[in-house]
């Protein structure tokens, strides 16, 4: 019987949080909105022997302009992070998406092992490979990007100095990524959308899911 109430249990919150992810899903703007998905983590070393693995709560996007400056004060917060049952875990996702270029640039959230509050500032050639082209009405996946630590450069420090400015929270730690890994190429893109027809079928982001894959497909 004890056994039961348990299953019941795990059931019913699993009937909840998928329920939450549906809510949590934006309407379309328009039929020219977009959606950008990214996956990110990396390990963080916190002390001389301790190091943790980084779990997203946020990405922070930019939009770039005509030099492809990779600074900005522009900031564009993720819409839903990987907690989302719906949409699936440790994907990051921002939704109504204008069309232009756009790129990632750092990312806050928690270590695996420890409730610390982490940013990870991206290193220059980290942001530049997840630089997309996004086209009106298209789901695009930037990739997945596996950060470590390294010393800062300028593009770093710059942000270091907007996330820091406008956090105060004492139990809050700031790194530098550097790009260790990526899986961007065409089939993990194709791969990756495959999983989402299902996640979003029914929903106002499925077109937009079809044409990126037809398009893929077909160049």
């Amino acid at each position: 019987m004890k056994s039961m109430k348990v299953i019941y249990k795990i059931i019913s919150f699993s009937i909840i949080a998928f329920i939450a992810g549906c809510l949590s899903i934006p309407k379309q703007d328009n039929n020219e909105s977009s959606v950008i998905a990214i996956k990110v983590s990396g390990t963080i070393r916190l002390g001389i022997l301790s190091w943790d693995e980084f779990r997203p709560i946020k990405v922070f996007f930019i939009r770039l302009d005509n030099t492809d400056k990779l600074i900005s004060e522009d900031i564009i917060e993720s819409t839903i992070n990987d907690t989302s049952w719906l949409v699936g875990r440790d994907t990051t996702y921002l939704f109504n998406v204008e069309p232009g270029k756009y790129a990632a640039v750092a990312a806050y959230g928690t270590g695996y092992a420890s409730t610390e509050k982490l940013y990870i500032m991206f290193s220059e050639q980290l942001i530049k490979s997840t630089i997309v082209d996004v086209e009106p009405g298209t789901f695009v996946y930037m990739g997945e990007f596996f950060a470590g630590n390294v010393s800062c450069d300028e593009i770093q420090k710059y942000y270091y100095h907007y996330f820091s400015s406008k956090n105060k929270s004492s139990n809050t730690n700031y790194f530098c990524g550097s790009l260790k890994k990526e899986f961007a190429g065409k089939n993990e893109k194709i791969k990756f959308l495959l999983t989402q027809s299902e996640k979003f079928k029914d929903t106002q982001w499925e077109n937009n899911i079809k044409r990126t894959l037809q398009s893929l497909v077909s160049n």
